[in-house]
C-alpha cells in the first residue's frame, strides 16, 4: 500500500488535518530532512522555465552603472547617425571620448588602456561592443536588431549571460524559501515541542513538532510553486508561502487541537 511507503505516505496524510496528527511520528530525521529539501527544490523549479523563456531583463538590477550610461542622449545620436551593415556599424576608426567622470566613460573606439582607467564604461566599435560594470569587463558582437540601442545591447548581454543569471536566481529562491521555512518548520516547532507541558497538546517530542510543522508546509509550498509557474514573482511567492502556512496551520488547529485523543473521540462520535 502506497500510505504506508516512504515518500508516498508524505503527500497522502499532508492533505488531511487529522491525518498529520495520527501519523506524525511516521518520519525519522533522514526522511524529515529529505522531504524537506525534496520540498524546497520544487520552489525553484520554475525559475529555469521562467528565464528560459525571457528576451530580456531589468538591466539595472545587474548593471545600474551601465544601464546609467547607456542612456546618453549623445551616443544614441551618433549611432542613429551611423550605418549599420552586416551586424557592424560604420564608426570612424578614431577613439573618441562622449563622457566621462572620476569613475565612468562613454566613448567610441576606446581602447585597453582608456577603459582599465575606469571603473565603468560603455564602448562601442565597428564590430563589437564593451560593457564594464565596477571593473568586470563583457566584449560582444552586435546583433542585428530593431531595438533601440540601450535595448538591443541590453539584450545581447542578457542573451550571452542567461545561463549565469538562471543559475544565481535558482540559488537565490533557494536560500530566499529555505531560510523562511526553516523558521516555519523548524522555528514553529520549538513552540509545539514546548507545549508538550501542557495537557492539551500530545506531541511528545521535538521530531514530532518538526514532522507536523513539515506536513502543514508541504501544501503550501506545493501551491506556492504552481503560482510561480503562472506568475513568477519572487517576494509575492514567499508572501504566499507564509500566508498559507499560517492558515493550514490555524486549520490543523481547528480541527485536531495539536491532540490526537481529540480527534480520535470526534472520529469516534461520527462513527
Amino acid at each position: 500500500m502506497l500510505k504506508n511507503i516512504f515518500p508516498f505516505n508524505y503527500f497522502l496524510v499532508c492533505c488531511s488535518p487529522k491525518k498529520i496528527m495520527l501519523h506524525k511520528n511516521n518520519m525519522k530525521w533522514w526522511q524529515i530532512i529529505l522531504i524537506f529539501i525534496f520540498l524546497l527544490s520544487l520552489t525553484a523549479l520554475p525559475v529555469p522555465f521562467f528565464y528560459q523563456k525571457q528576451a530580456n531583463i531589468d538591466f539595472s538590477m545587474y548593471m545600474p552603472e551601465v544601464d546609467k550610461l547607456l542612456n546618453n542622449k549623445t551616443l544614441d545620436k551618433m549611432v542613429k547617425d551611423t550605418k549599420f551593415v552586416g551586424n557592424a556599424y560604420q564608426f570612424d576608426k578614431k577613439q573618441s571620448i562622449i563622457s566621462k567622470d572620476k569613475n565612468s566613460v562613454v566613448g567610441i573606439n576606446l581602447d585597453k588602456k582608456t577603459i582599465k582607467k575606469y571603473d565603468n564604461a560603455v564602448s562601442l566599435d565597428n564590430k563589437n561592443f564593451v560593457l564594464k560594470e565596477k571593473g568586470i569587463s563583457y566584449k560582444l558582437n552586435y546583433v542585428s536588431s530593431s531595438l533601440s540601442l540601450k535595448d538591443n545591447l541590453e539584450r545581447i548581454w542578457f542573451e550571452h549571460n542567461k545561463i549565469a543569471i538562471n543559475f544565481s536566481m535558482l540559488v537565490l529562491v533557494y536560500n530566499l524559501f529555505l531560510l523562511t521555512n526553516v523558521l516555519i518548520v523548524f522555528g514553529a516547532a520549538i513552540f509545539l515541542y514546548l507545549a508538550k507541558t501542557s495537557s492539551i497538546v500530545t506531541i511528545r517530542s521535538y521530531r514530532e513538532a518538526v514532522s507536523v510543522m513539515l506536513y502543514i508546509v508541504g501544501p503550501a509550498l506545493i501551491l506556492t510553486m504552481i503560482a510561480e509557474f503562472v506568475k513568477f514573482d519572487i517576494s509575492f511567492a514567499i508572501t504566499m508561502n507564509m500566508m498559507i502556512s499560517v492558515l493550514y496551520m490555524l486549520v490543523v488547529y481547528a480541527k485536531t487541537h495539536f491532540n490526537e485523543n481529540y480527534v480520535n473521540n470526534i472520529s469516534g462520535k461520527r462513527a
